[in-house]
């Protein structure tokens, strides 16, 4: 399967692209952040642009992972209006892509 795993750089996706490669997926990391496996595709996404996301997920892809979330309770303390823009209209953003 070609899958899309959208965060696969962070701590929870990266255990996940690890999986899906382990068990012979063709898996594309979409993050910020360059993946920590070469054998992988990677393509840069910001889930809080739309027109950035519709491009990178635009890959025909069998399933997609949504992992991507700002996730730290004292960034998310700290930075409250990105964390509504990440954890909820990058969520729309990419179910509308």
């Amino acid at each position: 399967m070609n899958i899309g795993v959208i965060g696969g750089s962070g701590f929870i996706g990266s255990h996940v692209v690890d999986k899906l490669c382990d068990t012979g997926h063709e898996v594309t990391v979409l993050d910020m952040v360059k993946p920590h496996r070469d054998d992988v595709e990677h393509k840069e996404i910001d889930i809080t642009d739309l027109a950035n996301t519709e491009s990178a997920l635009n890959g025909n892809f069998d399933t997609i992972y949504l992992l991507a979330a700002m996730a730290d309770v004292n960034d998310c303390f700290k930075y409250p209006v990105k964390t509504v823009e990440v954890n909820v209209l990058g969520v729309a953003n990419v179910l509308e892509a």
